[in-house]
Parts: structure tokens; sequence; C-alpha cells
């Protein structure tokens, strides 16, 4: 593993996440970026197929292939030089992708057909994707669990210390768990670790491909990293040289450009200070109109009505002069002012009656219509009283 630290960029890995079925299998991807001292690993995405996947997160990314589901075994075995010649007895292990944890006492293994995958393979080749290596099941959660730590989603994982403790099927299955105090998902707790594998490899960790397969893609990615930064600058150059042949040949129409749009800017700014000046003078109109500007012309129904409420009812809005419609642009803003509009609270139709009555009895009311009446609960009832005054 060592010899991958440095084969691909670790600013971002895309992790795609294989959950076999019986009848076929769902990809789910999950993009991490990884900084200096912790990563962020993006929600796992699920995908129709790996086109989808590289449409999403295109091809100058590293790839990382992650198996799942059915036809996934994980065991805990003691330690054996021999122990995948004990887990396959009879048949070729060869025919297995395994990925593995061992503390020296006991591995962790999770192994997966290869004709499972193989076909995926086949089109990560054929759309050139750089898949760096390939795990199974949950042995990369160990990451995650350096130095004593548990970690429970559907499988268990536990380490005491840098032994390894459990390794099986969770008794309770937890969609999410704590993982740097955030609650994490299994797809992106395996993001996660695999991520930090690449960036700082765990001892005792190994993944499914061997080191010829991983040199061999890792040099393939390095001349595609050289490729890309050394083709951005020779484009970057030749666009620079265009863009400076460019503004030099065509300096003066930009200025004589430059000027026209000066002219328009000037022009549009003159008539916004017309429009700007005529709307001063309908707003002069409108607060003319309403009285606003007298002493004693809004207060006083102010100071009446507001002697006249009951202690039970509490007003919510007022409105004296309401507009006759909406304002308008070019439109002459006419004032209501022989209405006053009440919304207000209170506790029955008694109570309301009664103020409608006292209001009744002002010599400058002609009239109180009661609106609306909303019953809102056995203590409180919500009205809107329209006054008209005399003329």
């Amino acid at each position: 593993m060592k010899s991958l630290r440095h084969i691909w960029d670790p600013s971002e890995l895309v992790v795609v996440i294989i959950q076999l079925r019986g009848d076929g299998m769902d990809l789910f991807a999950v993009r991490v970026k990884q900084g200096r001292e912790s990563a962020l690993a993006s929600e796992a995405e699920q995908f129709e197929n790996l086109a989808g996947v590289t449409k999403k997160f295109g091809k100058k990314s590293a790839y990382h292939f992650h198996v799942l589901g059915t036809g996934v075994l994980n065991r805990l075995v003691n330690f054996s030089p021999s122990y995948r010649d004990e887990l396959i007895v009879s048949g070729d292990k060869e025919a297995f992708y395994f990925t593995s944890f061992s503390d020296q006492n006991r591995i962790a293994v999770s192994f997966v057909r290869r004709e499972a995958i193989d076909g995926l393979l086949k089109q990560a080749g054929e759309q050139k994707l750089f898949v760096l290596d390939i795990t199974s099941g949950y042995v990369p959660l160990f990451r995650l669990t350096e130095g004593g730590g548990k970690i429970v989603f559907d499988f268990t994982v536990e380490q005491h210390g840098s032994r390894i403790e459990l390794y099986k099927k969770s008794e309770e299955a937890m969609e999410r768990t704590y993982i740097d105090d955030k609650l994490t998902a299994l797809h992106e707790a395996l993001a996660l670790a695999i991520s930090r594998q690449y960036k700082r490899p765990l001892e005792g960790m190994k993944l499914a491909l061997d080191e010829t397969e991983k040199e061999k893609t890792g040099k393939e990615y390095r001349e595609f990293r050289k490729f890309r930064v050394f083709g951005l600058i020779i484009v970057s150059v030749i666009l620079l040289l265009l863009l400076a042949s460019y503004f030099y040949h065509n300096s003066l129409n930009d200025d004589i450009a430059q000027l026209e749009a000066d002219l328009t800017l000037e022009s549009e700014n003159v008539s916004v200070l017309e429009r700007l000046k005529q709307e001063k003078m309908r707003k002069e109109q409108l607060v003319s109109s309403s009285g606003s500007n007298s002493s004693q012309f809004i207060t006083f129904y102010l100071d009446h009505i507001g002697e006249s409420v009951p202690r039970e009812i509490s007003l919510v809005e007022m409105t004296i002069f309401p507009l006759k419609e909406k304002m308008k642009q070019k439109r002459k803003v006419e004032l209501d002012q022989g209405l006053i509009s009440i919304e207000g609270l209170c506790p029955d139709s008694q109570t309301l009656d009664r103020w409608i009555d006292k209001l009744e009895g002002k010599d400058w009311i002609s009239r109180v219509e009661l609106l609306n009446y909303l019953k809102l609960n056995d203590r409180q009832a919500r009205f809107n009283l329209m006054i008209e005054i005399v003329p």
C-alpha cells in the first residue's frame, strides 16, 4: 500500500459502492475530498449504471470499487499464512477478490468472486477510468477504529487497542453511527475509511489488487495527471497570446465602445432621475391628500377610538383612510377618506356588540359594519369592522 500514497491526488477520491443483489446490482458513489487534517465525504448518490457515475464525477478523479451485498462473505479467522486455502477449501482462490486486516493473532477477511464485478471493471476500462484498487465487505472500517473503537451498522467492527475484538453481523442494525462526532451512514463511512487508507495506510490491511496491477494503474494515472497539467499550461499560454493579440488590435474599437456605453449610461441616468422626480411628486400628493400633515386630523380618530376600546378587546390593525385601489405606476392615488378599517381580537360577541354600540353613539360616526367574525377558540374570536365617518 505504501506505493499508492502518491499515485493519486489525495484531495479527491470517488468511491463506487457496488451493492450486489441476486438479480443484479445497485451502484452508489461517494466523493471524498481530503484536506490536510480531515476528509469530507459527500452523501452517497445512487446511479443506474457506471456511465451515470462517470458523467457525474468525470474521468479526472481516481476511483475505488467497493463490493457489498449478496455473494460477499465476511469471516474472522485465526492468523495463518495459508488462511485463504482454509477458507476456499474446494475451488481456486485466485477466482476471488480478498480484503483483509490482521492483528497477527486473528484476521478479519472479506472476499467475493471476481466474476461478480468483472463486467463492471471492463466497463470502467472502456470508459478509461482509473480504478486504483478494490475492496469488499466491512474490513475497511477497521481504518476508522485504529487504536481502539467500535463501529456498528448491520455489521459490527471493534478493536481493543490494536487487537481485533469483533467482526460479525450486528444483533441490532444501525443505519447511522457517529464518526468524528458526526452521524454517518454506512456508504459514507466506508468511503472515509478507504480514502484514509490511501492517505495513510494502516499496517496489517491488504486490499484486493496485487502490487503489479496497482503499480500499472498508478503509473497510468501519474502520466494522465502530468498530461493534464502540461496540456492545461500549453492551452493557457496559447489562449493568453490570442487574447493579448485581440486586445492589442482592437484597443481603439474598445475605446469607442466605452464612450458609447458611457453616453448610453448617462442617458439612462437622466431618464431614471426624471422618473424619480415624478415618483416624488406623486408620493407628496399622497401624503398631502391623506391629511397626515395636520396635527389633529388623524390623531383625533386614533384618540377617540383607542379611548373607547374595552379592556377585553385587543386591536391588531387599524387603517385610517385606506386606498380605494392598489397603488399602480402612472395612476393617481385615491384614498377613501370616509372609512376606517379595524381588525382585532375579542372574547365573545356580546363584548364586541357593546363596543359597536358605543362607537355608533359617536357624533362623527355615521355607521359601524361588522365585516367578519371568526371564532378562534372558546376564549377568543377575530373580527373586522368598517367604520363610516360622517361627511
